[in-house]
């Protein structure tokens, strides 16, 4: 099977973390996104970069985030994720664009506190 996410490459405002939420700036570059409010959040980094970096993200499809806090206990309870401090993804919460739907699997149905979990990141044009 291929790989069907769509990736973009954008120039990093400031230093991003690997797998972190990113949000597009008044100059067209990618920053660490700190809340679920943030309508700009357009995908997830897929490295680690300084600024002035080139950084490749995923603008639609499966990847991996950070967890931000032990709230991710039980995926069929709670799927929808959105972003957090530091770029990490939470549950999504009244007032959030929840762009992440998580992708649970035999082995991992619950995350807490600095996990990667897998996601699938999809535009949110709604809060909830």
């Amino acid at each position: 099977m291929s790989n069907q996410n769509i990736v973009r490459t954008f120039i990093a405002a400031g230093a991003i973390t690997e797998f972190a939420v990113v949000s597009i700036n008044s100059d067209s570059k990618v920053v660490v996104t700190t809340a679920g409010t943030d309508v700009a959040a357009v995908g997830v980094a897929q490295r680690a970069c300084s600024t002035g970096d080139a950084v490749e993200v995923v603008v639609f499809g499966l990847t991996r985030v950070i967890c931000a806090a032990s709230n991710i206990n039980a995926f069929e309870a709670t799927p929808r994720l959105a972003a957090a401090a530091a770029g990490t993804v939470a549950v999504a919460g009244a007032g959030d664009y929840p762009n992440m739907f998580v992708q649970a699997n035999i082995n991992q149905t619950a995350a807490t506190s600095g996990d990667q979990l897998t996601v699938l990141w999809s535009p949110a044009s709604a809060v909830l």
